[in-house]
């Protein structure tokens, strides 16, 4: 055990070294199909997430409540895990299925952003990531107004 200690030492400082990895904004959200025999609709936004880390981590989890144009679209739980490399900043999709009877008021909302091609985006919640054995959560709250929005 004690010839393994040094490495051990040396394994958790670089571990604790870890640059907050935050999603810095939200590029195109696209609401997707409805399907009103399922009571769902379906999207997807992408993610801009910057790795100012001089290594490499792994998103493990994401998970998030988003709201478009006003209306909450519910809650996203992305289980996928992501790589990303070091120093760098990249947009990443997250699909949203939200139901139906959650967003029934909203809908003239939604059209209008579609209808405008943006519309204001919150994501609150916590991304998991980590290199190697080492793993942190890290806050999420963006709100940001005028993104591109349309429909896929």
């Amino acid at each position: 055990m004690k010839k393994y200690f040094p490495f051990l030492l040396i394994l958790f400082l670089c571990g604790c070294k870890l640059e907050p990895i935050v999603p810095s904004g939200v590029e195109n959200v696209k609401i997707g199909n409805v399907d009103i025999l399922g009571g769902t609709v379906s999207g997807e936004l992408g993610l801009k997430i910057k790795n100012p880390n001089k290594f490499s981590v792994t998103v493990y989890s994401i998970d998030l409540d988003v709201t478009i144009a006003g209306v909450p679209m519910g809650h996203v739980k992305m289980e996928d895990k992501i790589k990303i490399e070091k120093n760098t900043e990249a947009v990443y999709p997250v699909k949203i299925n939200a139901k139906l009877t959650d967003i029934l008021g909203g809908i003239p909302k939604i059209l209008s952003a579609i209808s405008k091609k943006q519309s204001n985006v919150e994501l609150k919640g916590s991304i998991k990531v980590g290199s190697g054995i080492f793993r942190h959560t890290f806050p999420i709250n963006i709100n940001q107004e005028k993104v591109q929005t349309g429909k896929s």
